[in-house]
C-alpha cells in the first residue's frame, strides 16, 4: 500500500499555501481598483480562451488514444489511474514534437473541464526501442499531475506566479512529488531514473549514460549564475531529479552536495518581500479609495438651489429664493453657481428666475468661468440675449485668457459674436 502524503514533497503544501494567500490578496487589491477590475477579468478571459483554443487544437489533431488506438498503450493508462484511485481516466493524446521528448498534463477550460495528458511522439517512440517501462513511468509522472489536482491549483494560484522565484518554487515541488509518486507506483525506480535520462540525451543515447558520472557533473558546477537559473526554473535539474528518486528508493549511489538552503533563504526573503508590497499596496489603495470616495461626497456637493435647478423644478426654485437662498451662492469645489448651472444646461426659464432675483451674470467659478461662456458653449441665442440684458459682460476673460465673444469667434458662431458686440 502507497502511502501518498510521504510522496508529497516536503515543500508543496507550504508553497500552495503562500501562493494562494498572495493571489487572493491581489485578487483583493485589483476589485477595490477601478481599473482592477476589467484587468482581472480581460486577464481571465484572455487567458482561458487561448487554453481553450489550444486544447481544441491537440483533440482535433492529436491521436487520442482508446481500446481501438494504441491499445496496449491505452491500457497502461488505465491500469494506471487505477493505481493512482483516478476514477475517470484522462484523455490522453499523441502529437506530432519536431523531435522535442515531452509530455504534459492539463484540464480543458481550467476548473470546469475533464483532465488531459498529452504525450510528444518522440517520447512514445520509447516503445519501438523496448522502453516500456521508462514510458511508462512519464505517463504516471502526469498521473500524478492529474491525481494532485496540480493544473486547478496552478489556475487558482495564477498571480502569485508573477512574484519572483516563488511561482517557480512550488512549480518544482509539483515536480518532485510528480516524480515519487510515479516512481512509487510503477515500482520501478531504475525505469523512472532512466525516462528521466531521455530527457537530457535523447531517446537513443540515454542507455549509454554513466549516472554516477552524471550526478558528480552536476555536484561540480556551482556559481551565481547556476544557482540563479535554478530558481528562475520551473522544473528541477534532472540530475537532482534523479537523485530524489534514488534517495526514496533508498539506492542513492551518488549524493547531491549542494544544498538547498540558499534557495530556500531566497525563496522566503522573495516571498516576504512580495507580501510586504502587497500588503503596502493593498493599504495604499484602500486608503486612497476611501479618502476619494470620501472627496465625492463632500466635496463639489450641489446647493438646494443647484439641485433645483437641474431638476429644473420652477417652483422649487421660487420657494428657496422667497425663504431668502443666496441666488449667488457657490458650491465648495469648482465654485459654480446655481445661474451658471442653469447656462450650462440651457436651463432658460430657470435662468430668468434667478436673474430677476438678483442673481449676478458675471460671477464666474474658481476657474473665471461665467454664465455667458457656458451659454455661448451651448450656442444657445436666447440665454445670450437675457444674460446680455441682464448686465453680462461678453469681455471677462477665464485663466485660460477665454472671453465669452473669442469663444464664440473660435467656434465660429458669427450670430454670437454679432449679439455680443453690440452688447458691449
Amino acid at each position: 500500500m502507497v502511502d501518498e502524503k510521504a510522496l508529497i514533497h516536503k515543500q508543496e503544501n507550504i508553497l500552495f499555501v503562500c501562493s494562494t494567500i498572495l493571489s487572493v490578496i491581489s485578487v483583493i487589491i485589483l476589485f477595490v481598483t477601478i481599473i482592477g477590475i476589467p484587468i482581472l477579468f480581460g486577464l481571465a478571459a484572455a487567458t482561458l480562451m487561448s487554453h481553450a483554443v489550444s486544447m481544441a487544437f491537440i483533440r482535433m489533431n492529436g491521436i487520442q488514444l482508446s481500446e481501438k488506438q494504441f491499445a496496449d498503450l491505452y491500457q497502461r493508462v488505465v491500469t494506471l489511474s487505477g493505481k493512482f484511485g483516478i476514477s475517470q481516466i484522462p484523455e490522453v493524446y499523441i502529437v506530432e514534437s519536431g523531435g522535442i521528448l515531452n509530455a504534459f498534463a492539463s484540464r480543458i477550460f481550467g476548473l470546469f473541464g475533464r483532465n488531459i495528458v498529452v504525450l510528444y511522439s518522440d517520447i512514445v517512440e520509447l516503445i519501438e526501442s523496448e522502453h516500456e517501462d521508462e514510458l511508462e513511468f512519464v505517463i504516471a509522472h502526469e498521473l500524478a499531475h492529474v491525481k494532485r489536482n496540480h493544473m486547478v491549483k496552478r489556475f487558482l494560484t495564477f498571480l502569485a506566479m508573477w512574484v519572483p522565484f516563488l511561482g517557480e518554487a512550488y512549480s518544482r515541488a509539483c515536480e518532485f512529488t510528480a516524480d515519487r509518486m510515479a516512481s512509487a507506483y510503477t515500482e520501478k525506480p531504475e525505469k523512472a531514473v532512466r525516462a528521466l535520462t531521455v530527457l537530457a540525451t535523447g531517446k537513443y543515447l540515454f542507455p549509454r549514460v554513466n549516472k554516477d558520472e552524471y550526478l558528480n557533473q552536476y555536484n561540480d558546477k556551482k556559481g551565481f549564475f547556476i544557482t540563479f537559473t535554478e530558481l528562475l526554473s520551473t522544473h528541477p535539474a534532472i540530475p537532482r531529479r534523479i537523485f530524489e528518486i534514488e534517495s526514496y528508493a533508498g539506492k542513492t549511489s551518488v549524493a547531491i552536495k549542494r544544498k538547498p538552503k540558499l534557495s530556500v533563504m531566497i525563496i522566503v526573503a522573495a516571498t516576504l518581500l512580495a507580501t510586504a508590497l502587497v500588503i503596502w499596496s493593498t493599504y495604499t489603495i484602500i486608503k486612497d479609495t476611501i479618502s476619494f470616495t470620501g472627496e465625492l461626497f463632500t466635496a463639489g456637493e450641489l446647493t438646494e438651489l443647484m439641485d433645483a435647478v437641474i431638476n429644473d423644478d420652477q417652483t422649487e426654485m421660487v420657494r428657496l429664493l422667497e425663504e431668502g437662498t443666496d441666488p449667488n451662492e457657490q458650491e465648495q469645489e469648482y465654485g459654480s453657481t446655481a445661474l451658471i448651472v442653469a447656462a450650462d444646461n440651457d436651463l432658460l426659464e430657470a435662468a430668468q428666475i434667478l436673474l430677476e432675483n438678483g442673481a449676478d451674470p458675471n460671477l464666474s467659478d474658481f476657474y473665471g468661468n461665467t454664465p455667458l461662456m457656458g451659454a455661448v458653449f451651448m450656442e444657445n441665442k436666447e440665454m445670450v440675449h437675457i444674460l446680455l440684458e441682464a448686465g453680462a459682460d461678453p469681455t471677462i476673460t477665464n485663466e485660460d485668457g477665454m472671453s465669452p465673444i473669442s469663444q464664440a469667434q473660435d467656434f465660429g458662431y458669427d450670430e454670437l459674436v454679432e449679439l455680443m458686440g453690440k452688447g458691449k
